[in-house]
């Protein structure tokens, strides 16, 4: 169908038009009622119509929730194939006996030394030098105590400025450190592709 070009003229009156609608528009005293059609409905994909190569998909999973609930048992015992769990916490008791679990104990006994957050950093560069040499063992990587490594992460940064809170506790100059620390080794951890 075709239209006429529009002059200037008609497109003034056009936009006059238009504004006063929206002028009537926005006076009215009734609230838009909201779409009950979801933004994600026509954007997001179903998992089921997904296809996935299972020789090069790995899962990045992070499980969190009260000490206790059985995070690190759900890791073991649903992660694939023989895996690593690094123990921050010394506390892998609950999955001693699974079959391809093998434990690396990093927990350090003096956890106020900085000797603590460096032998986690060390655990974190071995590991990642092992996999890109192509030599790394395992199929899956557990993680097991981010409450501890925070407390570590923590104690470290404490060490870079002598200047403590109330009661030699740390204080606000520690806290960024710690997170950028703790946020660098999480984030670093989740891009590692074990082939």
């Amino acid at each position: 169908m075709d239209q006429e070009p529009m002059t200037h003229e008609g497109y003034k009156e056009g936009k006059a038009e238009a504004e006063g609608d929206l002028e009537e528009e926005l006076t009215k005293e009734e609230t838009p009622k909201p779409s009950r059609v979801s933004a994600f409905e026509d954007a997001a994909q179903s998992a089921q119509d997904i296809i996935v190569d299972p020789s090069t998909y790995k899962w990045k999973v992070f499980l969190a929730g009260a000490s206790g609930s059985g995070k690190t048992m759900a890791a073991a015992m649903t992660l694939p194939g023989r895996k690593l769990l690094i123990d921050f916490d010394n506390r892998a008791e609950a999955v001693v006996g699974l079959p391809d679990l093998d434990i690396y104990n990093c927990h350090e006994p003096e956890p106020k030394s900085p000797k603590a957050w460096q032998k986690a950093e060390r655990v974190r560069q071995v590991i990642l030098s092992e996999i890109r040499q192509g030599i790394f063992p395992y199929d899956s990587i557990i993680w097991d105590g981010l409450t501890m490594l925070g407390r570590i992460s923590l104690n470290w940064a404490v060490t870079l400025d002598p200047k403590r809170g109330l009661g030699g506790s740390p204080a606000k100059q520690h806290y960024g450190p710690q997170m950028d620390n703790l946020s660098k080794f999480v984030l670093s951890t989740l891009i590692f592709n074990i082939f």
